[in-house]
């Protein structure tokens, strides 16, 4: 039924909150800095370059959604984010037998992309395990800073609503368009809007939208394929719709995560998709999420 909101099974929206004690830069490195034998085998084909606007867009929507929650400092957490880079960067060029980046903070390339976006996801997971109520900021670099009171729902766990805020900007940005902040022009993205009541077939808009949203992730460079199928479940008419997402920019970095109990996954295809079946109030519910050697699948329950 229409309405009834966007569930997701695990491990999209899942997991425990910590509690509200802030996690130290030492505990965060401690925690993170597992042998690398714990981490899968590097991406082994050639992936394509992404449109440096789009990977910007998907940087900034998660970093934008916990500056918006304020569950953590973010002075704070530029400085873990910045140190777990420093400290994962040559272990993980060994790994994937690079000596170098092609381009040092080129987000385009598949490589650093992929490394980048871990770094992000990994330091935002020990903040939404135990956010803060209350810290101190810094507002500029003369060192003055400002006390922020926390603006997440404490009544509900803080992971699906940093997931949820993160896919709310994406998506948005598919049909809205994405600010380049060096150009300063508005990036047309071609993304659908989201289906309305009085649209006719619901169904029709509803598949035609998720095919539209994998397109874009296509057409920005984002994988290298990504595959829509739909079916109707004979039994309680609902829709099952199948992604498989083919040499994705940040097929390590999930699969990383996923080894080491990530509560929050840098899925940004299904965050995307998430916010339009919110946005198009259609009871949507992320049932299966593998990430394999090669793609990352999710199947999703639509009723209509």
């Amino acid at each position: 039924p229409r309405g009834a909101g966007v569930g997701a099974g695990p491990p999209l929206l899942a997991g425990l909150v910590g509690g509200a004690e802030r996690a130290s830069a030492e505990e965060l490195r401690s925690l993170l800095l597992r042998p690398f034998n714990s981490k899968p085998d590097p991406v082994a084909f050639p992936r394509q370059r992404v449109a440096r606007p789009f990977a910007v867009l998907l940087m900034r929507s998660a970093y934008e959604a916990a500056d918006e929650l304020d569950f953590t400092s973010m002075t704070e957490f530029q400085k873990d984010f910045w140190q777990l880079r420093a400290d994962e960067q040559q272990p993980y060029l060994a790994q994937t037998a690079l000596k170098r980046f092609e381009n040092q903070g080129d987000l385009s390339e598949a490589a650093y992309f992929d490394f980048i976006s871990f770094s992000q996801w990994a330091t935002l997971d020990q903040k939404v395990r135990k956010p803060q109520k209350v810290f101190e900021e810094a507002i500029n670099a003369e060192g003055e800073t400002r006390v922020v009171q926390s603006k997440y729902d404490s009544t509900r766990p803080l992971p699906p609503q940093f997931m949820e805020k993160t896919g709310s900007k994406i998506y948005r940005s598919l049909y809205e368009g994405f600010v380049d902040y060096v150009s300063g022009e508005t990036v047309p993205l071609g993304g659908p809007r989201p289906c309305e009541a009085t649209s006719g077939d619901v169904e029709r808009c509803v598949e035609n939208g998720v095919r539209s949203i994998a397109q874009v992730f296509k057409a920005q460079g984002f994988c290298l394929n990504c595959g829509v199928d739909v079916e109707r479940d004979p039994g309680d008419g609902s829709l099952r719709m199948t992604t498989v997402l083919e040499g994705p920019a940040n097929l390590w970095s999930l699969q990383t995560l996923t080894k080491r109990k990530s509560v929050i996954l840098n899925d940004y295809l299904s965050l995307a998709m998430a916010a339009y079946f919110k946005e198009s109030r259609i009871d949507a519910r992320l049932e299966m999420q593998t990430v394999g050697n090669v793609a990352l699948t999710t199947k999703w329950r639509v009723v209509l």
